[in-house]
């Protein structure tokens, strides 16, 4: 069973932030995924703890290096594609 979850987005994927609110701009903020990924997975292994990790579409289809290694040990789901308020 998996009781611990994260949602994968972008600290510009904020939705109280209008700076941040179009996609069209995203590609112009500085990334800091990997290395976030890179800690969270670390202190998984090190602790042999499972997750489940909410991922956005933008993400999924902007950094499947991500995605792909999330799947290699942990349970996907979807989180919106956009991050956006309807």
């Amino acid at each position: 069973m998996n009781i611990l979850t994260f949602d994968v987005e972008e600290w510009f994927h904020l939705l109280d932030n209008s700076s941040t609110k179009s996609p069209s701009q995203w590609v112009n903020y500085e990334v800091r995924i990997h290395e976030n990924m890179d800690r969270i997975f670390r202190i998984l292994e090190d602790t042999n703890t499972k997750a489940t990790f909410f991922v956005i579409g933008w993400i999924a289809r902007t950094y499947p290096d991500v995605v792909k290694r999330i799947a290699e040990k942990y349970e996907i789901g979807s989180h919106t594609d956009k991050h956006q308020l309807v």
